[in-house]
């Protein structure tokens, strides 16, 4: 039987399994950038999903299990942004993480077909920049220099048009 992905929208019943799934600051600071510290707690998640802003959040499900978690944010530059990407640890090197990237990316053009869709990717985390390359996109000529957790991080914007 093939598995069936699908999306479901974020909510308070899923702060814990996102608690339960950073294990280290270094892991929060791959998947969130600076938008987060560490720890992880309810206090954070509940502020984030009680923005208000074009920020669209989902749960990807196999099969009706939660396997993945990923945002779109929509700017005033006409880009929808995906951030906060997270292939849960059970889940990881199974290919969950192309096929997030790409239901997101197809939610963005359901929203807007001519819309870009762009993301940020630490410089030192390759397995990321091959899943994001794999997925179609490319990099652009910006980079971003953040101090995380008292180290200098290099982010890299990528595209997909």
């Amino acid at each position: 039987m093939k598995p069936e992905f699908s999306f479901r929208d974020y909510g308070h019943s899923d702060f814990a399994t996102l608690i339960g799934e950073i294990h280290s600051e270094e892991e929060l600071h791959r998947c969130t950038g600076t938008d987060f510290h560490w720890p992880l707690d309810v206090a954070q998640l509940q502020k984030h999903l009680d923005e208000v802003d074009q920020c669209s959040r989902f749960i990807l499900q196999r099969n009706g299990v939660a396997v993945a978690y990923g945002d779109i944010r929509y700017d005033q530059e006409g880009e929808g942004r995906l951030c906060r990407l997270l292939v849960f640890e059970s889940w990881r090197n199974q290919g969950i993480g192309k096929i997030l990237v790409q239901l997101l990316c197809d939610q963005v053009k359901i929203k807007d077909p001519g819309m870009k869709v762009t993301l940020n990717v630490l410089e030192d985390n390759p397995a990321a920049r091959r899943c994001y390359e794999a997925c179609g996109f490319t990099y652009m000529d910006q980079k971003i220099e953040i101090e995380v957790a008292g180290k200098k991080r290099t982010i890299i914007k990528m595209i997909r048009e």
